[in-house]
């Protein structure tokens, strides 16, 4: 049977059929049809042939439709469509234009069922730790909703809380989830290389890091101590007394979102400061402190009093460990310097062996991509075509992209967009090299490159220590012949299963004859002695093996 299995709970099955006839409703049926959910649940199967999407729909491009499916199938779709739009090595260009257009914004919980949810977590009543709590909310987002509100102790704060219930439906997607990327890679062995039911793990983990909105705070923490005494950016401070893991208390910015500022009234001066400003605090974030804000949209971002830029929303943030860093400047200096070799060298250094991977039409490539942006004026060269087109070079050759550097990739394209719009003068790439100059001489100079050798010699030194000692160990297990080797096997998962299946339906198909010899002879038996009983147990016989042998064909169908 499939992976989608009929024991599957009444919840997720009810959640399935919403999921399917939405996206029938927005003519996706035949998704449906080649992961073949509807093989198994049979109204699918009607649902799918016989529904149409209407014309205003079916006018539309298909990445459309599917972006305003995932927007009406609810916040656990929403944020993977908002994820799969960073992955540019794995979603086509025409469908990451559309899913950066998710909408992640639903109707307000009501404000009661806020302040039962604070109450719950916090352990006291709302008014024994806020003079006011704002009636409507300041912003209401598919997980969480925010409110203003005043500590008693007068403090103005920002009171982010998990919708009520979210968990649940979040547990039943993800579920539901799990099973189609299975499916995908069953139905579609090409999938293998985008690894979809890695993507489902990723994207779990980080939906469930969302719904955590303690550790949202500790991060919070962990950028305030990163910045501490610069004097362009200014980190919310959290209030640890009033949170818990499903609230999040904050202090509230007083000045303007970027969102909501017409740049045109700002002075030449302060524009430009702010376009530098916002640059250097993600280029500090990546390559200073490997803790970088993901999402840096002028949505959440707030000018302050003295130019300052306020930075909000951390429930999506990546990382880039000193190799990554490391690469990342390397790779930024080959390619201004016209080394598409090294460049290669650098993007296979730690991949995993690719079959049939032709190193010489990769450096091609990598050449061509050399000589797009070698010799052309800095100002004419944007982040965002760089990462375009390393991303598709890499895509073409199988070579896989980490996922924090499409984070990355988002972070550096996202603070681009708004540096431009406020600077249209704004080099994003000649501003960054200072900052990338200062990296690799702290990483690459004389002075690390003596540290990384004495912290080698260090470890050679350790090993020196050991290596008798284990190595007379082995000999010595050797001789006793106590020597075990472990081998694993891999991908037999499938073929246990199988076989698993063939002895039960061998061993039904057994009985079911059994059943039919036995109950044969005990209808000849009655002919010749005139029992009723024995007539009466080989019907008994004959219907068994009748109901055991309709459940053997089905399973064999559903196979």
């Amino acid at each position: 049977m499939s992976i989608l299995r009929i024991d599957r709970t009444y919840h997720n099955i009810q959640r399935l059929r919403q999921v399917v006839t939405i996206l029938v409703k927005y003519g996706l049926g035949e998704l449906v049809s080649s992961l073949r959910i509807d093989y198994y649940l049979a109204w699918m199967k009607r649902l799918v042939t016989r529904h149409k999407p209407p014309k205003e729909v079916s006018s539309l491009t298909r990445p459309m439709r599917v972006r305003m499916a995932m927007e009406e199938l609810g916040p656990t779709f929403v944020k993977l469509g908002q994820m799969l739009s960073t992955r540019q090595d794995v979603i086509p260009p025409a469908y990451i234009q559309e899913l950066t257009r998710l909408l992640d914004e639903v109707a307000p919980v009501s404000v009661d069922e806020i302040k039962k949810r604070v109450e719950s977590e916090l352990k006291r009543p709302i008014k024994e730790i806020f003079s006011r709590f704002s009636e409507e909310p300041f912003a209401s987002a598919s997980i969480a909703q925010v409110h203003t509100a005043s500590l008693v102790s007068g403090e103005d704060v920002v009171v982010k809380v998990v919708r009520p219930g979210i968990e649940s439906v979040i547990r039943t997607d993800l579920d539901i989830l799990a099973e189609l990327a299975q499916l995908i890679e069953k139905h579609f062995p090409e999938a293998a290389l985008f690894d979809p039911v890695g993507l489902v793990d990723e994207f779990s983990r980080s939906i469930n890091k969302e719904v955590d909105l303690a550790r949202e705070g500790r991060i919070m923490d962990r950028f305030a101590a990163n910045f501490e005494g610069d004097e362009t950016i200014h980190i919310p401070k959290v209030y640890w007394g009033y949170c818990s893991q499903k609230v999040l208390t904050q202090e509230r910015l007083v000045g303007q979102k970027l969102s909501g500022i017409d740049f045109d009234e700002l002075p030449t001066s302060v524009r430009k400061t702010i376009a530098r400003n916002g640059a250097a605090i993600i280029l500090k974030q990546i390559l200073s402190y490997g803790l970088f804000h993901a999402d840096p949209h002028p949505g959440n971002m707030f000018l302050l009093p003295g130019n300052r830029l306020g930075l909000v929303d951390y429930g999506i943030v990546g990382r880039t460990d000193p190799a990554t860093r490391t690469m990342i400047a390397e790779v930024l200096v080959e390619l201004s310097q016209g080394r598409p070799e090294k460049v290669a060298d650098i993007l296979l250094r730690n991949q995993p062996p690719i079959p049939s991977f032709d190193r010489g039409a990769f450096v091609r490539d990598t050449m061509e991509l050399c000589d797009l942006y070698v010799g052309i004026p800095l100002k004419s060269v944007m982040v965002t075509s760089l990462f375009s087109d390393l991303v598709q070079t890499m895509q073409r050759h199988k070579i896989r992209f980490p996922k924090d550097l499409m984070l990355l990739s988002r972070a550096l394209v996202t603070i681009e967009g708004v540096g431009r719009r406020l600077d249209p003068d704004f080099d994003m790439v000649e501003f960054a090299k200072p900052f990338v100059k200062k990296f690799i001489h702290e990483r690459l100079g004389p002075a690390q490159i003596a540290k990384t050798a004495w912290e080698t010699l260090r470890n050679y030194a350790n090993l020196s220590k050991t290596l008798p000692k284990d190595v007379s160990a082995i000999l010595s297990r050797l001789k006793e012949s106590q020597m075990e080797i472990g081998f694993v096997h891999k991908g037999l998962e499938n073929f246990s299963s199988r076989l698993e299946k063939v002895g039960y339906r061998l061993t039904l198909g057994m009985i079911i004859s059994a059943l039919i010899i036995g109950s044969s002879y005990l209808a000849a038996v009655e002919i010749h002695s005139n029992t009723s009983a024995l007539f009466f147990y080989s019907v008994i016989g004959f219907l068994s093996a009748i109901v055991l042998a309709i459940i053997l064909l089905i399973s064999f169908r559903k196979s």
